[in-house]
């Protein structure tokens, strides 16, 4: 490490003094209220305070690295995380990074093409990867990048966000999948079984055709986690919301099309899939949303689900 000077600007400071100030009296460089003691003190060349890198590195215990045949000075935190590459489509020049911290993606920041802008506040567990689609969502001719975020996850179920931008990286709202469950959903537990609502139309499951034992049902059919996914084939955002009528016992899912209206997204159509209603396809996709399970091996969970279906035939809940 050769010995340098920097600008003081490293440590939020950058004073313009005369050339006379203080030439005979050392100037102290004091950092959280400790004096640094060292061999060069700070000096004022051409009217601003020049600081040795050495000391600004032994009080901030930063990494300094010189290189000298491309003459660049690198400074980093150690302890703070290195921003990374989470996901990137290539063809359309989009990379979207992020920071790690205590197992967790924070700090976004979006590129696309010359176009960058932070999102501080997104949030992703590390267990899943961030999923990114480049298509024309709204039919307008011009594409727009929906990002998914999983932003927890349990026993059969996660919960997700979703995020559309504009080619100026401007967000698009999406309306919430969950307060329209809730408005459109309306659900029985009754002596005979489930019933449930969505608007004219009603889903009724006999108690001899649900796979969960009656003593373990809720007093009440639950809605548990979200989980977005973009419908590659039809070129439609969706959401599905669980049904659950036990810890782990679900009858089927709550499935959400959007569709572009009022500059914002919204609820296009609300149907109730039951367990056995939902396909293969459904759950391949699901598999995709999730960018990779790391602590879940979604070819056994899959595999579980048919050979559950198989062991139940005509009966709809599935119970992990």
């Amino acid at each position: 490490m050769r010995k340098g000077w920097i600008f003081t600007c490293l440590i939020g400071l950058l004073v313009t003094l005369s050339s006379t100030a203080f030439a005979e009296t050392p100037i102290k460089l004091i950092v959280n209220g400790e004096e640094v003691r060292q061999d060069l003190h700070p000096q004022i060349i051409s009217g601003m305070i020049m600081v040795p890198i050495e000391s600004i590195n032994a009080a901030l215990n930063l990494e300094v690295e010189w290189d000298q045949q491309n003459h660049t000075l690198s400074i980093a935190n150690p302890g703070e995380p290195r921003e990374q590459v989470v996901a990137s489509l290539p063809e359309a020049d989009v990379t979207l990074y992020a920071k790690k911290y205590k197992g967790d993606y924070e700090q976004f920041k979006v590129q696309m093409k010359d176009c960058v802008r932070s999102f501080p506040y997104w949030h992703n567990e590390s267990n899943f990867l961030p999923q990114i689609y480049f298509s024309d969502l709204n039919g307008d001719g011009r594409k727009e990048l929906t990002v998914i975020l999983t932003t927890g996850h349990g026993t059969g179920v996660y919960d997700s966000e979703v995020h559309v931008l504009t080619e100026d990286l401007s967000e698009v709202y999406v309306e919430d999948a969950m307060p329209i469950v809730l408005k459109n959903v309306k659900t029985q537990i009754l002596p005979t079984g489930v019933e449930i609502s969505i608007g004219d139309k009603q889903t009724m499951i006999a108690q001899e055709n649900i796979a969960i034992e009656r003593e373990k049902w809720y007093t009440e059919v639950g809605f548990t986690g979200v989980r977005y996914f973009f419908d590659t084939e039809n070129q439609q955002l969706k959401a599905a919301v669980p049904a659950t009528l036990s810890i782990g016992g679900f009858l089927g899912e709550v499935q959400i099309t959007y569709t572009f209206k009022d500059k914002m997204y919204q609820a296009q159509k609300v149907e109730f899939l039951l367990s056995e209603e939902i396909t293969e396809d459904d759950l391949e996709i699901s598999k995709s949303a999730a960018g990779g399970w790391t602590d879940v091996n979604a070819e056994e969970l899959i595999e579980e689900i048919y050979k559950k279906r198989e062991n139940n035939p005509g009966r709809v809940g599935v119970e992990w």
